[in-house]
């Protein structure tokens, strides 16, 4: 009887333990192409964040709907002023920029944009997520260069919209589809033995736009919020791994 209650004494702090410590921990809902950075920086702080990676339109819908996210960190500003219209942020700032590349298996024949337009297989991000957006506009942009209907024959290759950027990159590493479009940074240690990457011109690429925004008021936060972007370890990050620091 007595070995029981040990074990359900030690049960017991265990569990408080481990509630204590998520209590402690900052709610970082961040965009999927931040992983790998912010995995990295978690790390050298001891895993203080609670980190929850998507595409950052699956994640303010996520916010709109009540989840108990403290800082949200967006790749573009479109959801950002969304979060501002309803009232759910305190403050925001633009961070990070980057900027889009096309990417094939490493044993493919597609060497330049233009071999978009022929008969391929082309995966993308929804339109809806940042990623899928800029993909979009990169096309269209390209329309000045190849013709006016180019990224209409382009767009007619596509046989996937993914959820993320993340799982494009994971289709053409694995030789599912023939070409993405990503953010240069998704193009890692873990990945770029597998992939072709294909440039694109500054004149017909974006500039993808990452904010931080404090959703909660309380101090724990603020004072979360405020140690991010004075802490000079993620900004060294962030450099490493090809954003733009712009903060």
């Amino acid at each position: 009887m007595r070995k029981i209650i040990l074990i359900l004494m030690i049960l017991i702090l265990i569990l408080t333990a481990a509630c204590t410590e998520k209590e402690d921990q900052t709610t970082f809902f961040a965009a999927a192409s931040l992983t790998e950075a912010l995995d990295e920086y978690n790390k050298s702080i001891d895993n203080k964040l609670n980190l929850n990676f998507d595409s950052s339109t699956r994640l303010r819908l996520q916010i709109e709907n009540g989840a108990g996210a403290d800082i949200y960190l967006s790749a573009n500003k479109k959801n950002v002023d969304l979060l501002r219209e309803k009232k759910l942020l305190i403050e925001s700032k633009k961070i990070l920029e980057n900027k889009m590349v096309i990417i094939t298996p490493i044993d493919s024949k597609i060497e330049t944009v233009e071999d978009l337009s022929k008969e391929i297989k082309l995966v993308i991000a929804e339109e809806e997520v940042p990623c899928g957006k800029y993909a979009v506009e990169v096309l269209e942009n390209f329309n000045e260069k190849y013709g006016e209907d180019f990224s209409n024959k382009v767009m007619k290759n596509v046989v996937s919209k993914e959820l993320n950027v993340k799982h494009v990159v994971s289709k053409i590493a694995m030789g599912e589809a023939d070409a993405g479009i990503v953010y240069i940074t998704d193009i890692n240690q873990t990945n770029k033995e597998k992939l072709n990457i294909i440039e694109i011109e500054d004149k017909f690429n974006v500039n993808a736009s990452y904010w931080i925004c404090r959703l909660n008021n309380d101090e724990g936060t603020k004072k979360s919020y405020d140690d991010f972007l004075k802490d000079e370890r993620i900004k060294n990050i962030f450099s490493d791994y090809g954003f733009k620091i712009i903060y």
